[in-house]
């Protein structure tokens, strides 16, 4: 029977072998493309180069960086314009992983401008979501809310199904950056239908996490607690530690919310163990500041100030300025709660600063509120006074601030959704235009192909006409010979068949062959007369 730590031993090893086989998977189609470069020139060659970019861009960026440099080089050498913007998207994606968000607004500009030229509307969607993306991150709201509603229509027009989820996962997430509760859940539901039509197994996770955090936010924790659940149970494997970690915490922040402290430490402890695997200094200095809160709400005071003290260490020596001055202030709050008013009142003041360092309001403010009760319990009625004038200051610089951003969000909205009103009046227009212009020039080339057929038809009746008068004419002289026989040979012969009659005499046939005579002297005399006047009708 194997104990229950072999059991979990094994099953880190599992995954950590996972892990490595899908790293040792993308590293080797890496090196296949690698390889491919080595006799690769031309167009080919600047596609290799941007394939490894694309591959390595969210993990290696500074590597990506380095293939989407020779592309752009290479392709505007022999003026290869698609391979230059998916080069610029790369780089755009790179610098944008790596925080450089100007660099990589610039270089999503340059390959929509590049989009736009070649008339791609999957690139020029791919652009305008790449650009919403890095104006939210650099709060420009009403030019992220444009190109990322711009980027939605049109992957929706286009069918371009990876895009409009995308685009639709970013606009809830602007929406939910404005406070937007129903905005932002309808976009995020947008696209996690699409993510499962799709079966895109990331993206769902991230939209259930996100659709989570909303309903935390407002304090509907069962909601919330159902969509971690759904992402972690339904969609989370057990070698994806990153997104498993990420919701091992967020339930863990519910059940400690709820005060369901040991549900909270189990799962707490879960999100531990696995950035203890990836060996990730900073998510280890958060689990142990989220443990040490555990700690200090279950009395065991030692393990807290333990914990309290191991994420310090490790966020100084990271530079994480605000998850130090956080760590700061939940320490000082543990030894004011001890009634260790001379620790609370160091770890306190050292927050504050760290706040004011940083511009954070809301830190300042409950740093003062801390040491408010801190001076009050000290019966520190200078300090107390002091420390409530700030807090108030403080409450009223929130509240303005508050209202700005609500302003501005509002403002950002109404400008966004004028622009864009703005931008499908004139695409309308264009469109009309166009449309106007296709009909009269399919209109003229109607016209002239009803002209050029008529020629030919025209043509062709003519040489009818012309061949029915050279028949009429032969048919005129074949009449005319005709007439003239029977007028001359016909008539004289004729003439001495009369004569020859009469001269027989009482002949037996005398009776029979003048009346034979006569008959078709008749007939002669009436075909002559039948064609007389359509042979001189056919002559004028």
């Amino acid at each position: 029977m194997n104990s229950t730590g072999e059991i979990k031993m094994k099953i880190i090893y599992i995954i950590l072998i996972t892990i490595l086989l899908n790293q040792n998977f993308l590293y080797s189609n890496i090196q296949e493309l690698e390889r491919q470069l080595n006799t690769a020139q031309g167009k080919e060659r600047v596609n290799i180069l941007n394939q490894i970019s694309t591959l390595l861009r969210e993990i290696e960026p500074e590597k990506a960086i380095h293939f989407s440099d020779e592309a752009i080089t290479l392709a505007s050498t022999i003026d290869y314009s698609e391979g230059i913007a998916q080069a610029y998207t790369n780089f755009g994606v790179s610098k944008a992983v790596l925080g450089d968000n100007l660099e990589a607004d610039e270089s999503f500009k340059h390959a929509l401008n590049l989009y736009n030229k070649l008339k791609d509307e999957y690139g020029i969607a791919s652009s305008k979501n790449n650009l919403g993306r890095v104006y939210t991150k650099t709060g420009k709201y009403k030019d992220a809310l444009v190109n990322l509603i711009q980027a939605n229509e049109l992957s929706k027009q286009n069918n371009y199904q990876d895009i409009f989820c995308k685009s639709s996962y970013h606009i809830g997430s602007l929406y939910d950056k404005f406070n937007d509760i129903s905005q932002a859940l309808k976009y995020y539901s947008i696209s996690l239908e699409k993510a499962k039509e799709n079966k895109n197994n990331d993206m769902i996770i991230s939209i259930l996490n996100n659709i989570g955090n909303v309903y935390y936010g407002i304090s509907n924790y069962s909601k919330a607690l159902q969509y971690y659940s759904d992402a972690l149970n339904n969609y989370c494997s057990e070698s994806d530690l990153s997104n498993r970690e990420m919701l091992y915490n967020n339930i863990a922040n519910i059940y400690f919310d709820l005060s369901k402290f040991d549900e909270a430490e189990n799962y707490y402890n879960k999100s531990f163990n696995i950035v203890s695997q990836l060996n990730d200094s900073l998510s280890i200095g958060i689990s142990y500041l989220n443990l040490a809160n555990i700690y200090s709400k279950i009395n065991k005071l030692s393990e807290a100030k333990d914990y309290y003290f191991k994420s310090i260490d490790i966020f100084k020596k990271a530079g994480a300025d605000l998850d130090l001055a956080d760590t700061y202030l939940y320490t000082g709050n543990f030894f004011l709660g001890m009634k260790d008013y001379h620790n609370a009142e160091k770890h306190l003041l050292i927050s504050l600063n760290l706040y004011e360092k940083l511009g954070s309001l809301k830190g300042q403010r409950d740093a003062q509120s801390n040491l408010l009760s801190l001076y009050l319990n000290n019966k520190n009625i200078e300090l107390s006074n002091k420390s409530l004038k700030m807090l108030n200051q403080l409450n009223d610089s929130l509240q303005f601030q508050d209202k700005n951003e609500l302003i501005n969000a509002i403002v950002a909205k109404t400008d966004a959704m004028i622009q864009i009103k703005d931008l499908n009046y004139k695409l309308a227009q264009e469109k009309s235009r166009f449309a106007l212009l296709s009909t009269i020039t399919v209109s003229i080339f109607a016209l002239i192909l009803i002209c050029f057929i008529t020629v030919i038809i025209a043509k062709k009746q003519a040489q009818k006409i012309k061949q029915k008068k050279e028949q009429l004419s032969e048919l005129e002289v074949a009449m005319k010979n005709f007439h003239n026989l029977i007028t001359t040979d016909v008539k004289d012969d004729w003439y001495l068949l009369g004569n020859a009659i009469l001269n027989s005499g009482d002949s037996s046939n005398y009776k029979i062959l003048c009346s034979t005579f006569d008959q078709v002297s008749h007939r002669l005399s009436n075909i002559l007369e039948k064609y007389q006047p359509q042979i001189y009708f056919n002559n004028n």
